[in-house]
């Protein structure tokens, strides 16, 4: 597991992200990170009023990333933007997504990345937004 040593920082395979980075971390900040919801095996009641109630397990876990993207050029925004696309490309295996959070410290999950969701509006002033997403079928939350 790689050490972060700035807090906002995540890093996924070789690409670190977040602060001191080109891929600035963004509001509203990291999501998912919560108790999920959970995953329920209840039954309805043929007839009857309620359910029975079944063992409840925890859910998978879907984790959102927004970043900026910010570079002297539009040219160099796109050249970023080609870049951290590949770091979130869908994956076959599972990998660990390491974060540093303030007061959380740093942690890591494992799964697999979902790709980015891009906003190009103001990229000719050598600006994108990207939100990262990555899915977590084990919703543990690892720490050191």
């Amino acid at each position: 597991m790689p050490t972060l040593t700035v807090d906002y920082q995540w890093q996924l395979g070789s690409t670190l992200m977040g602060a001191g980075t080109t891929f600035l971390p963004a509001p509203p900040g990291v999501k998912g990170l919560g108790v999920p919801a959970p995953k329920t095996a209840d039954v309805d009641l043929e007839g009857a009023p309620g359910s029975y109630a079944a063992n409840d397990q925890p859910a998978s876990r879907l984790l959102t990333l927004p970043m900026t993207i910010t570079a002297s050029t539009d040219a160099l925004a796109l050249t970023a933007l080609a870049s951290l696309s590949a770091a979130w490309a869908p994956s076959t295996t599972d990998v660990d997504l390491t974060i540093r959070l303030p007061g959380m410290g740093q942690f890591h999950v494992t799964g697999r990345p979902r790709g980015l969701t891009d906003d190009l509006t103001d990229v000719k002033s050598g600006i994108v937004r990207v939100l990262a997403s990555f899915f977590c079928p084990d919703p543990t939350i690892h720490t050191p």
